[in-house]
């Protein structure tokens, strides 16, 4: 059926596609605000004006949005007006405004900008390149990749982008044809926690071993290095008798070890809201743009051994982990899915003046309160007021899944639901020149960056509980309410390195 016919027979409100929770009356109106679809200009064309695209999209303008950030016109009028684009995202004022149905937005073209139209009234062909630069590619990506693992694409921090790479270099379009190519599928890398095109993993990808081991680097225009330095001789050099560790440890689990944002670690969704704390120093966020602000200092990432998904085998990866809790509805297979977090919201608030408030830091430098379930009386209070609210198999997912039986609170392991979304930090890679990478000095004094009693490789904490860590130990992680990464590897200690005594 054509989209309007399906708007209109859709009654299912879960159903995304044709209800929104952000407008007075929960729905979408794409007859009147058309839809968003691909623009090739976001990508092929040079000073895309992707913030007038966004000004389209919140004004739900979503059919004129491809023009406006085109620049091949002005958009007059909205489909939707906010009361206050001044209000901030934490106040429950926020979403509200009205539609704007008795007349459509009215588009103004640049006829009289020759560098945009010719004077038949044609688009010239030059304003559309065949070159896809770094910029356009981070007007969707430098975001979510911040959130992600603390990235900044800046050549300060890594040195592919010092080099003049941009990131279709590593990322270029599949297939050995100009027919496989044109179908626009980006090499993209692996991600262990990630089911997107599962099927492109790896192909086509340029890789730090395909590149700097296996020789297959080529430039591919000019102002790129002419070669890529292989580092197997140095690296025995400075670790003649452990270079075993190269087979075990990936390129980045000692040159991706500096991240530059703040990123995002930590997120609270136990009383209705998402309260997301950063990776850099557990700060809460404001919103979504603190994720990409410069942290205080640069922090490490976490470490883990992950099978890479390239027939290597298993090897310490960095990553960043996001450690959350949440309410879910359990179903008769044992699945668990997480419940609406406005219904959450409701039932905190027949209980607000019962339940856990900490003190935490905000990225402005504040400090403020947040209420949050961090004990089994709060878990229980909860569980008891979504079962009011018609969740009878209610459950609260943490390190564990929590649920009552008769009353009481239990408790039970369920690694699926409650396992960290993981994600591998493949950017922000710095040289062993600039001295920060793990092991930079060799032996023996480079072992103590990873065999150490205080080395990050093996002893930064995790956070497993992450309310009983608000609640007791905020802004240190420690035991029992979050682990070593060495007791994450089912180790006792932290191995020793056999080059103690040398040192």
């Amino acid at each position: 059926m054509k989209l309007i016919e399906a708007e209109q027979r859709n009654q299912d409100e879960l159903d995304g596609d044709f209800y929104s929770h952000y407008t007075p009356d929960n729905k979408s109106h794409f007859m009147e605000s058309g839809i968003l679809e691909a623009d090739c200009m976001i990508c092929h064309k040079r000073n895309y004006n992707f913030g007038d695209r966004i000004e389209q999209i919140i004004s739900r303008n979503y059919k004129w949005a491809a023009t406006a950030g085109a620049g091949i016109g002005k958009i007059e009028g909205k489909i939707f007006e906010y009361s206050d684009m001044n209000t901030r995202p934490d106040s429950p004022d926020f979403w509200n405004g009205n539609w704007n149905f008795e007349k459509r937005p009215v588009v103004a073209y640049n006829w009289q900008d020759r560098s945009i139209f010719t004077d038949a009234g044609k688009l010239r062909g030059p304003m559309i390149t065949k070159f896809v630069s770094s910029e356009n590619c981070l007007q969707c990506h430098k975001g979510p990749d911040s959130k992600k693992v603390g990235w900044i694409h800046s050549a300060e921090y890594d040195v592919h982008v010092k080099a003049g790479f941009e990131c279709i270099d590593c990322h270029p379009l599949v297939g050995n044809t100009k027919k496989q190519r044109l179908q626009h599928q980006i090499a993209k890398g692996w991600h262990p926690s990630g089911s997107v095109r599962d099927d492109l993993d790896g192909k086509g990808m340029r890789t730090c071993q395909s590149c700097h081991i296996e020789g297959k680097y080529k430039p591919t225009r000019a102002g790129l290095p002419a070669v890529a330095k292989n580092p197997s001789e140095r690296h025995v050099e400075k670790y003649e008798d452990v270079e075993f560790h190269f087979d075990i440890i990936s390129c980045e689990g000692c040159h991706a070890v500096r991240q530059p944002a703040k990123g995002g670690y930590l997120i609270d969704m136990s009383t209705g809201s998402q309260v997301w704390y950063t990776a850099s120093a557990l700060e809460t966020i404001v919103w979504s743009g603190d994720f990409a602000l410069p942290a205080q200092k640069r922090w490490e990432p976490w470490l883990l051994k992950y099978d890479v998904g390239s027939g290597e085998g298993e090897k310490y990866i960095s990553y960043v982990p996001k450690i959350a809790q949440w309410f879910g509805q359990k179903f008769g297979a044992g699945e668990i899915r997480p419940i609406r977090l406005e219904w959450v919201k409701s039932a905190y608030e027949q209980v607000d003046s019962k339940i856990t408030t900490v003190k935490v830091n905000r990225v402005d430098g504040k400090t403020v309160a947040r209420s949050t379930v961090a004990t089994d009386n709060d878990i229980s209070l909860m569980l008891h007021q979504l079962q009011k609210h018609g969740f009878p198999n209610a459950v609260f997912v943490r390190e564990k899944v929590y649920e009552l039986l008769n009353g009481k609170l239990f408790s039970y392991e369920d690694l699926h639901a409650t396992h960290a979304h993981i994600f591998p930090v493949h950017h922000n890679i710095v040289p062993i020149s600039d001295e920060a990478t793990y092991g930079h000095d060799g032996i023996p004094s480079g072992c103590a960056d990873c065999h150490s009693k205080t080395a990050p490789f093996f002893t930064k904490m995790i956070i497993k509980n992450p309310g009983g860590f608000l609640k007791y130990s905020y802004p240190n992680p420690k035991e029992p309410y979050a682990i070593p990464l060495y007791k994450e590897f089912q180790l006792e200690e932290v191995p020793e390195s056999g080059f103690e005594e040398e040192q």
